[in-house]
Parts: structure tokens; sequence; C-alpha cells
């Protein structure tokens, strides 16, 4: 296994796409806003939602319904959490780390967050 040294973070740091390194990023800061506001939303009430409750979306009946908790915690405050980790993650310094725990745990967390939105085929 070759040895992490800065030449080889600097060479791993400019293998990546800036299109890659720069979306990650954008996506990240979207989803921690988003999660932010979901947040907010759900302890300071409906009427500050920007989607009505009775349109196609009922954002209100999505925000207050009984799955909208997982082990008692809103499940928007674990978007806050992932985001946060994922923002630093895809921070330009963590891309060209010399840790190699760095990348991995970037991965890890994309897939944990494809796992926690992907819909169970046991409702359905």
């Amino acid at each position: 296994m070759e040895a992490i040294t800065k030449e080889t973070s600097v060479k791993r740091y400019y293998a990546s796409s800036p299109i890659v390194r720069l979306g990650t990023l954008t996506l990240s800061v979207i989803g921690l806003s988003l999660s932010i506001y979901l947040s907010i939303t759900h302890f300071a009430g409906t009427q500050i939602l920007y989607c009505s409750a009775g349109g196609f979306v009922n954002c209100a009946q999505v925000t207050t319904s009984p799955q909208s908790y997982m082990f008692a915690v809103p499940v928007a405050f674990y978007g806050v959490v992932f985001f946060v980790a994922q923002v630093a993650l895809c921070l330009p310094w963590a891309w060209a780390s010399r840790f190699g725990w760095v990348p991995n745990t970037r991965y890890a967390l994309a897939a944990c967050g494809v796992v926690m939105v992907s819909p169970p085929r046991v409702i359905e």
C-alpha cells in the first residue's frame, strides 16, 4: 500500500474533476440549507412553510406526520447533521487531505444518504 504523502494528496486533489469538487460542495450546501429550513419549520409551525398545505405536495402534512420522526428525533435534524459533515468533507482542504479516511468517509456518508432516502419496498 502506498504511503500517503503531501505529493499524493495533491495528486488526488487534482485527479478529481473541478466540476465534481464544486458540484459536491454546492449540492451539500443546498442540502444543508434545506435541512435547516425544514428543522426550523418543524418547530416554528406550518405558517412559515413555502408550499401550501392544500397544494399537490402538502408540506405541512409531511413535516408534522408521525413519519417525520425517527427514534423520537425529527428527521430534519438528521439531515442537518448529515449535511454539516458532508459540507466539511467536500471543502477544498478535504479534497486535498493526505488522510485516507477523508475520501472513504465521504463515500460512506454519500452511500448512507442514498440508503436513507430510498423508499422501503416493504411498505409498497
